[in-house]
C-alpha cells in the first residue's frame, strides 16, 4: 500500500501480507533442486527488494525518522533510521492465522515530540529477507514510552551494502559499528539495549557482549541457521522439500556460508553466545513452525543471564516479529528489571 504524507495527527495504516511473499526465494531453491542455486537464494542479500510491508524509505522519513549512515568494517556503506523518543505512536490490532496471519497497524505521527522521561536506546534488528520497516512498529511504541530507538537495515537489506547474508556472525560486527559511529558522532541516551526477531534476534545476541550493551530481547531466535533453513522449507512446500532433500538444503547453506567468507563452525549461535552474562531475554511461540522453539531452547541452556519465555498462540513466526502486545507484558518488565540486575547477575534456569 501506499502511505501518503502524513498530517500532524494523522493516522496511517500499515498491513502485513503474511508469509507467502516472503518464502518465494526458498520456493526457487526447492523447484531447482541445486545446491548451488539454494545457495545462492539462501546467501545473496536481497537488497532494495527486501521487504514485507513496502512502507518505503520516504514514508519514514515522513513519519519523522531521520537517517543515520555509517560504514562496516568491510567497507560497505550501511543506513539506519532513528526516531527520538516520544516522536511516533501508534494504535495496533492484530488478528492471525497461523503464519499467514494478517495485521493492521495505524501511525500517528507527533510533530512535536515529547516524552515525559528518556528511558535509553533500543536498537532494533529485523529477519532475513526483510528491512527496517518490519520493525517500525516496535519504534512506535517505544518511543511512546520514552526510548529513542534505530532500526538499522541489515547487510545487503533494504538501503544497507554487503552481497551476502551473514547469518548473524557479519550483522554481530555491523552492530557494533553502528555503536561506535553512535558513540562518536552522535548523541546516544544510555542504556543501550539490542532488541530483534529471527535472523535480527540471533544478530542481537551475538552483538550482547558488547559491554555497552546493557540487556537485549531476542523474538524467535535461531541456534543453527542451516537447521532453520530446513524447517521453513518444510513447512512452506513440504512435498517438494522432500524432493529436495535435506542434504541439498544443507548443501546450500553450507555453500552460503562460504561465499560469505565464513566457516561452518561459526553457523552455532549457541557456541558464540556460551556464558553471555549480559541480561537476555528469549521469547519464542510454542506455535512457531518455521523456526521451532527447540532454538530458543538450546540458546538458553547456555546464557548465564537469560530468561526463556516461551508463549502459546502467538499466531506463528512472522506475526510473532510484530506482537506490540509483548511490550507492556514482558519487554518493559524485563528491562526495568535489567538496570536493577547488576552487573553480574544469574538467572536461575526453570
Amino acid at each position: 500500500m501506499t502511505i501518503h504524507a502524513p498530517e500532524a495527527s494523522g493516522w496511517h495504516a500499515l498491513r502485513g501480507p503474511g508469509l507467502s511473499l516472503i518464502c518465494l526465494s526458498i520456493l526457487a531453491a526447492l523447484l531447482s533442486g541445486c545446491a548451488g542455486i539454494a545457495a545462492r537464494e539462501i546467501g545473496e542479500a536481497p537488497g532494495p527488494d527486501s521487504g514485507m510491508f513496502n512502507l518505503g524509505y520516504q514514508a519514514t522519513s515522513q513519519l519523522g525518522g531521520e537517517s543515520v549512515e555509517w560504514t562496516a568494517g568491510d567497507g560497505s556503506e550501511h543506513w539506519a533510521v532513528r526516531f527520538r523518543a516520544g516522536g511516533l505512536d501508534a494504535d495496533y490490532d492484530l488478528s492471525t492465522d497461523g503464519d499467514n496471519g494478517r495485521f493492521r497497524i495505524n501511525f500517528r505521527v507527533n510533530t512535536n515530540p515529547q516524552a515525559e522521561t528518556h528511558r535509553g536506546t533500543v536498537i532494533l534488528l529485523h529477519s532475513w529477507r526483510q528491512s527496517h520497516e518490519v520493525m517500525v512498529p516496535w519504534a512506535s511504541q517505544l518511543s511512546a514510552a520514552g526510548f529513542e530507538t534505530l532500526i538499522p537495515d541489515l547487510r545487503g537489506h533494504g538501503q544497507s551494502g554487503g552481497s551476502q547474508v551473514g547469518f548473524g556472525v557479519l550483522e554481530a560486527g555491523d552492530v557494533e559499528r553502528l555503536i561506535d559511529h553512535l558513540e562518536t558522532g552522535e548523541a546516544i541516551s544510555k542504556p543501550l539495549y539490542l532488541m530483534g526477531a529471527s535472523l535480527g534476534a540471533s544478530t542481537a545476541l551475538r552483538a550482547a557482549d558488547d559491554p555497552r550493551v546493557s540487556a537485549v530481547v531476542a523474538i524467535a531466535p535461531f541456534n543453527d541457521p542451516g537447521g532453520a533453513v530446513v524447517e521453513v522449507a518444510r513447512e512452506i512446500a513440504p512435498w517438494r522439500s522432500r524432493l529436495v532433500g535435506q542434504r541439498n538444503l544443507l548443501r546450500g547453506f553450507e555453500r552460503a556460508m562460504i561465499d560469505a567468507g565464513l566457516s561452518l563452525e561459526l553457523a552455532d549461535t549457541a557456541e558464540a553466545i556460551r556464558g553471555l552474562n549480559t541480561p537476555a531475554l528469549l521469547i519464542h511461540g510454542e506455535d512457531d513452525q518455521h523456526v521451532s522453539v527447540s532454538h530458543s531452547r538450546e540458546l538458553a541452556e547456555v546464557l548465564d543471564c537469560g530468561q526463556l519465555l516461551i508463549l502459546p498462540d502467538t499466531g506463528g513466526h512472522i506475526a510473532s516479529h510484530v506482537r506490540l502486545d509483548w511490550l507492556d507484558d514482558w519487554v518493559l518488565p524485563f528491562l526495568e528489571w535489567s538496570e536493577q540486575s547488576g552487573p553480574d547477575c544469574r538467572v536461575p534456569k526453570g
